[in-house]
């Protein structure tokens, strides 16, 4: 299960033409949310999963931004023969990238942390 978004997330943001098999697989997208949730935890150094309940709710939307956005990347590596071309398929990983990063500088920010109700 997801951590901060929703499995549709992940699959919205994979696009249309990700493998729907792996998108309909619970296994698969938990799969992939932890090891999105493992990324992020490492590259902002603090366990937001552990933390959770101490993350004020306007800052949840950065961690979910994130969680789908990296894991959205890895469904649609996980089979991108599904894309209409390739262009297509690298459009959606640029994108998301984009958006995992910017999320990611938010999450990761000290000062920000203190604001989310977190502090390391």
């Amino acid at each position: 299960m997801p951590y901060y978004c929703s499995s549709g997330a992940i699959v919205l943001k994979a696009g249309k033409n990700c493998n729907q098999t792996a998108a309909a697989s619970g296994a698969v997208i938990d799969q992939f949310s932890q090891d999105a949730m493992g990324y992020i935890n490492a590259r902002t150094r603090f366990d937001w999963i552990a933390n959770s309940g101490a993350v004020g709710t306007n800052f949840k939307f950065s961690l979910q931004d994130a969680e789908s956005s990296i894991a959205g990347i890895m469904l649609a590596t996980y089979d991108p023969s599904g894309y209409t071309s390739r262009s297509e398929y690298e459009d959606i990983i640029n994108v998301l990238w984009d958006r995992a990063e910017g999320a990611l500088k938010v999450i990761a920010d000290e000062k920000l942390k203190t604001k989310m109700g977190v502090s390391t």
